[in-house]
């Protein structure tokens, strides 16, 4: 008998999540995620409100995000990504206190032509899953 060829390295499907880098100043970890196919996910319930960045079609939005009482499912599409700040607990952007964002209801922050964020009448520059510990408003 012949043994079956080899498969290779498992192939994942869906979304697929790492963290970047953990806690740190007022942050409790960077993340990114990346969906390779359209899935549906549960998010987990969390007491920390946080800010993130969707990515789909060239296109990106930026999301402040409350503490979630449960998890909820959401969906994400094919080549969808993802990468944002949990804030610790306690750590919040005093415009935004995080019972209005609570359950997602989030806030979608405007981004200017030139790419930066627009945040308390400010602008900001876009952070990246690399710079996001310094650059995270």
């Amino acid at each position: 008998m012949h043994a079956p060829p080899d498969p290779g390295p498992p192939k994942h499907v869906g979304l697929s999540i790492d963290i970047v880098s953990g806690p740190a100043g007022p942050l409790a970890r960077v993340w990114t995620a990346k969906c390779d196919s359209p899935a549906d996910f549960s998010s987990i319930a969390s007491v920390n409100p946080g800010i993130g960045f969707v990515r789909v079609g060239g296109a990106t939005t930026v999301h402040l995000r409350g503490p979630e009482m449960r998890a909820t499912t959401l969906s994400c599409p094919r080549d969808a990504e993802y990468f944002g700040a949990d804030f610790r607990l306690g750590a919040y952007l005093p415009m935004f206190p995080p019972a209005r964002l609570a359950n997602l209801q989030d806030a979608v922050l405007p981004i200017l032509p030139d790419g930066r964020i627009l945040l308390d009448a400010r602008a900001w520059e876009m952070p990246t899953p690399q710079n996001g510990r310094s650059r995270c408003p």
